[in-house]
């Protein structure tokens, strides 16, 4: 899951099922435990790429940045994240993607995972308080 071994996330990843109904205007980030909703907004800000307009949280280690169109997001997406499997180019519910090197080595040390949102990503009812303000920000 990352070069820091499963304990290094708070929440466990989710993945999609094929048949799940994608929110083509959203992308959901799995990783994001030391991440702010500023960092995730500003990690979109580069020449030429649509900047979404707000950030969903899921749980500690899951959020969905959501743009204004799906059209946005096909265009984010690609410009600023690679195919986590090397020849799965998809953007799409199911497939991964992750950071580039370059902009691996300038983050907080995550290995960001990255795909489109789906309907079924949102906060869970009834879950427990974010371990973010108990443990102090990074």
């Amino acid at each position: 899951m990352s070069a820091q071994g499963a304990k290094a996330f708070w929440e466990k990843r989710r993945d999609t099922a094929e048949d799940e109904v994608p929110r083509p205007e959203a992308v959901h980030i799995f990783g994001v435990d030391k991440l702010s909703t500023e960092d995730l907004l500003r990690f979109w800000v580069a020449e030429g790429v649509p900047v979404p307009t707000y950030v969903e949280w899921v749980n500690d280690s899951s959020a969905n940045v959501v743009f204004a169109t799906a059209e946005d997001a096909a265009a984010a997406v690609p410009a600023r994240t690679v195919p986590l499997t090397p020849g799965q180019e998809a953007v799409d519910p199911v497939t991964w993607r992750t950071l580039p090197m370059h902009l691996a080595a300038a983050g907080k040390g995550l290995q960001l995972l990255f795909r489109l949102a789906t309907y079924k990503d949102i906060k869970p009812p009834k879950r427990a308080p974010s371990r973010w303000y108990g443990r102090g920000r990074p």
